[in-house]
């Protein structure tokens, strides 16, 4: 990149605004003015510019014509209002730091997710990300009621509504989750929040070695109401030990109902210990078990709720000591694998069952987006492409065309 190419954004935005100390330089716009002007001032030069958050799940990988910018100086949680039971944060903000200004309110915003300390509510928005929460509260983008955004063309254009009562102009709140910049850049969010339950517990079951649970366990589980998580963490494989996590809430007196229920049918299943725990401690557990899959490389696969004991069994039966964190009850599954026949089995059993292709942690930075879609998912893709952003400016790196 030279430095003519770089000098016009430092006249833009001020030297104080862009880090220089890496290359290519991030450029780091504090308000959503002069994101629009640096997209508009892209636009008029035909620059690409790739689009980052903090960088926890997509790294982008950049040419000589391509700026990089980073939301990360729009990191300010706006509004946090429980009457309405809103939170306004910009797309920079941290997950935990929006999480603890709404808990002073006693309301919870429910992304609990594994880079929570790292990751954006705009990085978790834009790459559709999963929490532990969402058997109990849904996927994040459900709870994205409004949106507020740049188009490639540099526009400021606002989507959904300040609240869930008062929902205007089009429904482009949805539509942009998980779509990774490819079609505007989200710089400011409404998220729907809940009202802090009375009672937050986890059931957590320490399973042995040996122990192949997971039919009963599902079984278990699945008629609980007032599940919110149901996480399966076996660090060293479905062979070894497993712990799982059964998060409940609600009025007290339903919630100790359901401790005990679920306590009592543990132990039928084979549990080796059974013990209860508070939310914000299981959530510290489940992380750290997080990363360690995370430093190791993995794949994520997704398959039908119904098909998970499947899948468990199937990785159990053939290898046991592939390390797993699971979100069993929305089918979703971290695996760690460096063997390709091991992973062309894996595969042959997610296909099979109407899952889809296992993606592999860092392969979006590596070969774009293409191969995450069917044929048919591509050219929907590829058409709304051309017609948002018909120069292919913003975030080219993911080559989708």
């Amino acid at each position: 990149m030279t430095d003519t190419f770089i000098s016009a954004y430092e006249d833009l935005i001020g030297s104080e605004n862009m880090d220089t100390t890496v290359d290519p330089p991030v450029l780091l716009p504090p308000d959503e003015h002069l994101l629009s002007e640096i997209v508009r001032c892209a636009a008029s030069e035909k620059h690409k510019i790739a689009v980052t958050g903090n960088g926890t799940f997509l790294t982008p990988r950049t040419d000589h014509n391509t700026i990089m910018v980073s939301t990360s100086a729009l990191s300010s949680v706006k509004v946090v209002n429980p009457e309405d039971l809103i939170v306004r944060a910009q797309a920079g903000a941290i997950i935990d730091d929006v999480e603890r200004e709404a808990n002073d309110y006693n309301l919870l915003v429910p992304l609990d997710i594994t880079s929570g300390d790292k990751a954006t509510v705009g990085g978790a928005y834009m790459s559709g990300a999963v929490g532990l929460s969402v058997p109990g509260y849904g996927l994040f983008r459900e709870s994205v009621i409004g949106v507020r955004c740049i188009t490639a063309e540099g526009d400021r254009i606002t989507g959904g509504g300040r609240t869930t009562k008062n929902v205007t102009g089009y429904d482009i709140t949805r539509f942009l989750a998980g779509t990774m910049g490819l079609y505007a850049i989200a710089y400011e969010l409404i998220i729907k929040a809940r009202p802090v339950s009375e009672t937050q517990l986890v059931v957590l079951a320490r399973f042995h070695s040996g122990s192949n649970p997971f039919r009963v366990l599902m079984e278990t589980v699945s008629p609980v109401k007032s599940l919110t998580m149901f996480e399966l963490i076996a660090p060293d494989g479905l062979g070894e030990e497993m712990v799982v996590g059964v998060g409940i809430e609600g009025m007290e007196s339903i919630v100790q109902k359901d401790v005990a229920l679920l306590q009592d049918k543990m132990n039928t299943c084979g549990a080796e210990t059974v013990c209860v725990k508070d939310r914000k401690t299981f959530i510290g557990l489940r992380r750290k078990s997080g990363r360690m899959i995370v430093d190791s490389g993995f794949y994520t696969v997704s398959v039908p709720p119904s098909s998970s004991v499947v899948l468990m069994e199937k990785i159990y039966t053939l290898f046991p000591e592939m390390p797993v964190v699971a979100h069993p009850a929305i089918g979703r599954f971290h695996l760690v694998c460096h063997e390709a026949e091991e992973m062309r089995s894996i595969r042959e059993t997610v296909l099979a069952v109407g899952g889809k292709h296992p993606i592999r942690w860092g392969q979006v930075a590596q070969d774009g987006i293409s191969g995450l879609f069917t044929k048919a998912e591509l050219m929907i893709a590829r058409s709304l492409k051309r017609e948002l952003d018909p120069l292919n400016l913003l975030n080219p790196q993911l080559k989708l065309l």
